[in-house]
């Protein structure tokens, strides 16, 4: 017989060894320890949060302005796909920035009340690799509005030091404007989800979208608020991401930003086999303006994949670079510039404008191997004169 020391011993050995073994299966996580701000500060001092300083394994509500300038590592990567408590929340009071060149970790959802800002090399990372089931997991960042104030995304990088927003494993976390996530029909082009609710905003300089969204689920789904709304990208890049698309169209009046200026979309990943939406998909997908207080603009953009052009009223569309199909179908253009654009292919053989719109020093190509029938303009409703100045309409070989 052993002695009871050298038993003890092994018995220790298997329960760690055991330990380990279900904790690299996914073994679900502890629930969160919730810690909540009581004032104003620097996130790494135990005043502001009355005690113990949030870390890994923790989910955190930020109800001051704090200010990150160390690695942080919250949530606890619990597999999500619809509504469960966020690994951090934002309240409307609260001002979150993550300090020039530092990494926020996030294992887990996020919900913005308030404000997240970005300084220059700051990155905000999501990952799932200690979900259960790493490659099902999903995670949700909502930028919500809360009454007359609006949730906002705040990315300020420069050229030298971009932000990053990115994904791990890849493409599991999208950024959502709305309330709720809703599990309804597919009519939405959501594959069953829903976002309830006006949506938050986004501002963001020299920022690089790493691996944010899927074939399936959108990269950034925003919706304009029935006030204002703030969607501005400046300088940034999608790569490997899903869709950039709106969730509703911007109301009558209202005080509507969206401007993308010299916005790329790099290797953007394709559209999934499962997606079903009356055939309208788009890597991007434009919000609409239909009234005087609304400014949108897309400006020396350069987009990989399908672009809709949805409801361009208002627009002004200069200097992008179309790699892919234009899709003007659900929405004739009616515009308020569109010139020295160019455009690869248009979906349905032709580029549908309205009456009354003027397209100027802009190349359509068509190649005779995927053009079935090749129109390559068609106008269609709205009043006055279809204006076509100094376009070129190119019939070319595949090679071009």
């Amino acid at each position: 017989l052993r002695a009871a020391p050298e038993i003890a011993a092994m018995m220790t050995v298997r329960l760690v060894g055991s330990l380990a073994l279900l904790l690299h299966l996914g073994m679900p996580s502890a629930p969160a320890v919730i810690h909540t701000s009581i004032q104003a500060g620097s996130w790494h001092e135990s005043a502001t949060w009355g005690g113990t300083i949030p870390g890994t394994g923790d989910a955190v509500i930020v109800r001051h302005s704090l200010l990150i300038t160390q690695p942080v590592d919250i949530g606890n990567s619990t597999m999500v796909r619809t509504n469960v408590e966020a690994a951090l929340n934002v309240m409307k009071e609260g001002w979150l920035t993550v300090g020039t060149g530092i990494t926020l970790t996030v294992r887990g959802s996020v919900e913005l009340y308030g404000t997240l800002a970005l300084q220059a090399g700051a990155t905000l990372a999501f990952n799932a690799e200690g979900a259960a089931d790493p490659e099902a997991a999903h995670y949700w960042m909502k930028v919500i509005p809360s009454g007359t104030n609006f949730g906002r995304l705040v990315a300020r990088g420069t050229a030298a030091q971009p932000c990053r927003v990115a994904a791990s494993p890849a493409n599991r976390v999208s950024i959502i404007g709305g309330t709720n996530i809703t599990t309804v029909s597919t009519n939405n082009g959501l594959y069953g989800y829903t976002f309830a609710g006006d949506g938050g905003q986004m501002d963001a300089e020299y920022t690089i979208f790493d691996s944010v969204g899927d074939g399936m689920f959108p990269a950034w789904s925003y919706r304009p608020g029935s006030t204002a709304g703030v969607y501005r990208l400046r300088d940034c890049i999608f790569t490997n991401c899903g869709r950039v698309v709106v969730n509703a169209v911007a109301p009558l009046n209202a005080n509507i930003v969206s401007s993308f200026e010299r916005v790329r979309w790099v290797n953007s990943v394709p559209r999934d086999p499962n997606f079903a939406v009356g055939g309208y998909w788009g890597i991007l997908q434009t919000c609409g303006a239909t009234g005087a207080l609304t400014s949108c603009r897309l400006i020396q953009c350069d987009v990989d994949r399908t672009a809709l052009l949805w409801n361009l009223s208002g627009y002004t569309v200069e200097d992008c670079i179309f790699r892919d199909i234009v899709d003007t179908r659900a929405f004739p253009i009616s515009i308020q510039t569109f010139r020295r654009n160019l455009m690869r292919f248009t979906a349905n053989d032709r580029l549908y404008s309205s009456y009354g719109s003027r397209l100027e020093d802009s190349l359509l190509i068509h190649d005779y191997e995927t053009a079935g029938n090749p129109h390559y303009h068609h106008t269609t409703g709205g009043t006055g004169t279809a204006v076509l100045h100094g376009c070129v309409f190119w019939f070319s070989s595949t090679n071009v």
